[in-house]
């Protein structure tokens, strides 16, 4: 006889449970929370394991929708996402043959999936419960062999993936996987003691007219650079003339510092730079902006963030010709062009 599987429905016995699956009082979990807990929910809550995919937005459960699965009809949840490790040297025929096994007769993996074939799991492709959230793509919840297959090929099938859901920008795309191969290369050169040509520098011009892109391609270059190991987080904090610049002396330094330090982890997306230094006049702050975000970017990715510089292609050129400095500091740059198909 089999243990006897309790369906709590007191307040008092879910909110007993919620604390066992949130031990950080994060207020919400995830797959990797409730897999650290999977006998436990498997003796209480099984209807919430073989439901989870249902309950979840953004790969995660708040504590409401928890208390909510069970206590009224309704199940409203909260999301989030988080971080990443790429496994290296994965065999795809062992992969896929573990993913026909776990899925059984559906077409994607479920949490129910999980926690039935973990053995299995751990032995062949451990990342699969370590970071369920990450292959998630689409935060269903679920994970489909195209989910798994860009994840365990690396960030050059992650990239392709992104690309598919941008329509054109051809010649960018190129110079984005360019940008990803010299990167990649750096860091193993690095890694292998080797001087390498960047400097481990990864500053970057985005020059182009508005509507072509600049910010969603920023987003996808933090996620790169956050999934190739060079920055802690995915963060791309987005900031412009006035959120760096103040009215008086002696107040943009900080200001300016504050967000460095707030975006050091990520990336610092400067949209229309070039009116750092166009403003002009007597009671013009901008180029102590400028010199404090210089005196930023001689720092590793961690102490300060990667920096994004982007604006008017002419407007870019000039803003750097009158700033030697800072462009000596920038090892990229890429054009974006006006949207076509092609």
């Amino acid at each position: 006889m089999g243990p006897k599987k309790l369906k709590p429905r007191t307040r008092a016995d879910l909110l007993r449970i919620w604390e066992k699956l949130d031990t950080a009082s994060k207020g919400s979990v995830t797959v990797k929370d409730v897999l650290k807990q999977s006998k436990l929910l498997e003796a209480e809550c099984p209807e919430f394991i073989s439901e989870f995919e249902q309950v979840a937005k953004d790969g995660r459960v708040s504590r409401q929708a928890f208390l909510d699965f069970y206590l009224v009809t309704k199940r409203p949840s909260l999301g989030g996402k988080a971080a990443i490790d790429v496994p290296q040297d994965v065999d795809m025929v062992k992969l896929r043959a573990m993913f026909d096994a776990v899925v059984g007769p559906g077409s994607e993996i479920r949490l129910a999936d999980l926690v039935k074939h973990r053995a299995r799991i751990k032995e062949v492709f451990p990342p699969l419960l370590e970071k369920f959230g990450e292959i998630d793509l689409n935060n269903s919840s679920t994970v489909s062999w195209s989910e798994l297959e860009i994840f365990a090929g690396g960030t050059g099938e992650w990239l392709e993936y992104q690309f598919e859901r941008i329509i054109g920008l051809e010649l960018l795309k190129q110079q984005i996987r360019q940008f990803h191969r010299s990167v990649v290369l750096d860091k193993r050169r690095r890694e292998a003691g080797h001087d390498v040509k960047t400097g481990g520098k990864y500053h970057m011009i985005f020059q182009g007219n508005p509507g072509t892109g600049k910010t969603s391609l920023a987003r996808v270059v933090a996620q790169l650079l956050h999934r190739i190991g060079i920055i802690q987080t995915d963060l791309l904090v987005e900031v412009q003339r006035d959120k760096l610049v103040a009215e008086y002396v002696g107040q943009t330094g900080p200001k300016t510092q504050k967000l460095i330090t707030e975006a050091k982890q990520g990336v610092l997306f400067i949209d229309e730079a070039y009116r750092l230094s166009q403003e002009g006049g007597k009671s013009d702050f901008g180029r102590e902006a400028i010199e404090q975000l210089m005196g930023a970017m001689n720092d590793p990715p961690g102490q300060a963030p990667v920096m994004v510089f982007a604006g008017y292609a002419d407007d870019m050129e000039s803003f750097m010709n009158a700033n030697s400095g800072l462009y000596r500091r920038i090892a990229y740059t890429f054009d974006f062009s006006d949207y076509s198909s092609q």
